[in-house]
């Protein structure tokens, strides 16, 4: 699989970095689902989601930098990772 260099650097994720990372993800997707706010809901379930793509990425030792756009790749790179696993 190809990372951007401009979005993506190689990292020796440890396994507890990759858990903590999904766990981050997990915290706030309970957060959307038990808060009544609209509002929040979107915006935590939308940052977990970014959260379980790091969490996705370190798992493949890759590190997201922190440039415009590395949201959209983070999204990019769970579909092209989800549909590489479905094939």
């Amino acid at each position: 699989m190809r990372f951007e260099e401009k979005y993506f650097t190689d990292f020796a994720f440890t396994k507890k970095q990759i858990t903590d990372n999904l766990n981050n993800a997990f915290r706030d997707l309970t957060i959307a689902r038990r808060d009544p706010i609209l509002e929040v809901k979107f915006n935590y379930a939308y940052t977990a989601l970014l959260k379980s793509g790091i969490a996705l990425l370190s798992f493949y030792q890759v590190r997201t930098k922190s440039v415009p756009g590395h949201h959209t790749k983070i999204i990019e790179k769970i579909a092209e990772i989800a549909v590489k696993l479905d094939t």
